[in-house]
């Protein structure tokens, strides 16, 4: 049985978000039938440790040397006190109910992971924006009809929420550009039985710009074409299922075939570089729309 549940909030480069995000983050942990505690990891020279745009008593800030996000979530899991862990992205806004659906299986002992489903937080105010939403969203909903109908692929874990026991946790990510899926994979090979709750939602921007999303999908792309080195099995499995599922959510959609002919040339483009030369690319940061104006608009659904 659950005690305490943990919530741990990487926050690298997203400080901007928290006045937002986090009440609703704090609002969905409060929510849970059991005790919570939030712990947002964030660089050791972060302004947030010394001016916390929030304060909670169920509020921790805890500091990291080191970048990445896998570090940050091990920063955050080290400290933490729970049984369960959520591991939430500090730039997404968390329905209020979100952590109930994903903690329960845990609690009740039915899974040991559980996967969240992401949708997409409108913001677009330019034809490209809107154009990348609408590949956003058709992203999503593959995504969402693939852990629905294949419990085998859920070890493919979206990275802005998920909820897993502590001990699953491993001490090293087998590639750090992905760390969900390779959290994934290590709790597969030991046995885990991930779960999937659609109803735990949470929302996110697209990228605004066409650079940013190809830098985005170049870097995801990339951390895949590691992960396809290390364990090819299993990616192998994963990828022409997704596809499918991109394919069948792009029905419709005029755009399409120039999404999926861009998304195979980055698929390409990243596992010829990862041959050439096997180390990661820079870091990529999403620009994000004024949060609070979106917030402040938006309709319960």
């Amino acid at each position: 049985m659950t005690r305490l549940v943990s919530v741990i909030v990487p926050a690298r480069g997203e400080e901007a978000t928290l006045p937002t995000t986090l009440p609703k983050i704090l609002a969905a942990a409060e929510a849970l039938p059991v005790s919570a505690e939030v712990l947002v990891v964030a660089p050791d020279d972060s302004p947030l440790h010394d001016r916390p745009p929030v304060r909670d008593p169920m509020l921790r800030w805890l500091p990291t040397a080191r970048p990445g996000k896998f570090e940050a979530l091990s920063v955050g899991a080290r400290a933490a006190g729970g049984d369960c862990l959520v591991m939430v992205d500090a730039d997404v806004v968390v329905d209020p109910e979100t952590f109930r659906p994903l903690v329960g299986p845990i609690a009740e002992g039915s899974a040991d992971v559980v996967t969240g489903r992401i949708d997409l937080l409108p913001c677009g105010l330019t034809p490209t924006h809107r154009l990348l939403e609408r590949w956003a969203s058709i992203s999503f909903t593959a995504w969402d009809q693939l852990r629905r109908r294949h419990p085998d692929l859920r070890w493919a874990l979206p990275g802005a929420l998920y909820a897993v026991r502590p001990e699953l946790l491993p001490d090293r990510a087998l590639v750090p550009l992905v760390d969900d899926a390779s959290i994934g994979l290590h709790a597969v090979d030991l046995g885990a039985v991930i779960g999937y709750a659609p109803d735990a939602r949470i929302r996110t921007t697209a990228p605004a710009t066409y650079r940013q999303w190809a830098r985005q999908k170049y870097r995801s792309r990339y951390g895949w074409a590691a992960l396809a080195r290390l364990r090819p099995h299993e990616v192998d499995a994963l990828e022409p299922v997704l596809r499918a599922y991109v394919r069948a959510a792009a029905a419709g959609e005029p755009t399409a075939a120039l999404m999926q002919a861009q998304d195979r040339l980055h698929r390409l483009a990243a596992r010829e570089a990862f041959r050439r030369s096997p180390a990661p690319p820079e870091s990529w940061t999403q620009s994000r729309c004024e949060w609070g104006h979106l917030i402040d608009q938006e309709q319960p659904s």
